[in-house]
């Protein structure tokens, strides 16, 4: 009994040790390495923001000088940190800003403040320059297993700020797509087009568990911070309502048809933005992923004609 009382206490000792270890690599090599903003400099001239849809949607291999840093399930105000966090060592020249009809649901919010808290705020910690806003409001279990993650440097997610850590050092550059606020564009060579897929993405961002969305006050405040802080920059700003199938936008709810209208009448008028509106777009069924959005058929046929309507940036 003595026996298997020491071997407990010289294995947890050992583990102990073990963790410490690892905890102070990652504390004080990894993370500062890896989340420092100096290390994301980016050659590309134009930047494609938003969620899901522009991620789906726009290839930058078809498009010059453009990387794609749209993140699925993005909302605006997550968007505009991620955007913040660029433009401290960037100065691209366009942001090309998904801006479809759910970006304003009240689902968005719901989303990141409850339903997914805990993965979005494990996604966007690291580059949240205050915790003084509604992101990081809330002290619950999913805040400190964050700060715990991010501030101590607990090696809960050791492996993979591992290969970021090499990765960055080999290649003198991120790994963005491998980041947890990584962008990029996604790759999809399925059709999955159904009245079930368009019926479930109608519900995930106009309708759930019975109970209408409404309008997002939040959303529409970040969008407009969005365009200030490009404005600030001097960078110009392209909204792109992305192209959906039409048994999707039959049916979204008219209340978000005249937010839409409202929205971008304050930014034209404050912020001389360039908007357009692809939704009604004609893409071949075998174009969508799902309802809402595209795959890489959908995806090139898209970019190609993007591209004729966007004006040549100047060198």
């Amino acid at each position: 009994m003595k026996k298997i009382i020491t071997y407990i206490i010289a294995t947890l000792i050992a583990i102990t040790l073990i963790m410490g270890i690892l905890t102070i690599i990652n504390r004080f090599v990894f993370l500062p390495a890896i989340y420092d903003p100096a290390n994301f400099v980016l050659d590309e001239t134009t930047y494609i923001m938003g969620d899901s849809h522009t991620q789906c949607a726009i290839d930058p291999e078809v498009m010059p000088n453009t990387v794609n840093l749209s993140k699925n399930s993005e909302n605006y105000f997550l968007t505009y940190i991620k955007l913040k966090y660029f433009l401290q060592h960037n100065k691209p020249k366009r942001i090309v800003l998904n801006f479809s009809y759910h970006n304003f649901s009240t689902l968005y919010d719901d989303e990141m403040l409850k339903t997914r808290r805990n993965v979005m705020l494990d996604r966007y910690y690291p580059i949240i320059e205050s915790e003084e806003n509604v992101f990081t409001s809330k002290h619950d279990i999913d805040l400190l297993y964050t700060k715990l993650k991010y501030d101590w440097g607990l090696p809960i997610d050791f492996s993979n700020n591992l290969h970021l850590y090499l990765y960055l050092k080999s290649n003198k550059e991120p790994d963005i797509a491998n980041y947890p606020f990584g962008g990029y564009y996604r790759y999809n060579g399925t059709c999955n087009l159904s009245q079930e897929t368009i019926k479930h993405s109608l519900e995930a961002h106009y309708n759930k568990d019975g109970k209408n969305a409404g309008i997002s006050e939040l959303m529409y405040a970040s969008a407009i911070q969005i365009c200030k802080l490009c404005a600030e920059n001097d960078i110009e700003i392209i909204l792109v309502n992305t192209p959906v199938h039409p048994g999707y936008y039959e049916k979204i709810p008219d209340i978000f048809f005249e937010n839409h209208k409202k929205v971008y009448k304050y930014l034209q008028t404050n912020y001389n933005v360039t908007y357009y509106d692809f939704s009604q777009f004609p893409i071949p069924d075998a174009g969508y992923g799902d309802g809402d959005h595209l795959n890489a058929v959908g995806a090139k046929i898209f970019t190609t004609e993007l591209i004729t309507v966007l004006k040549p940036l100047e060198k």
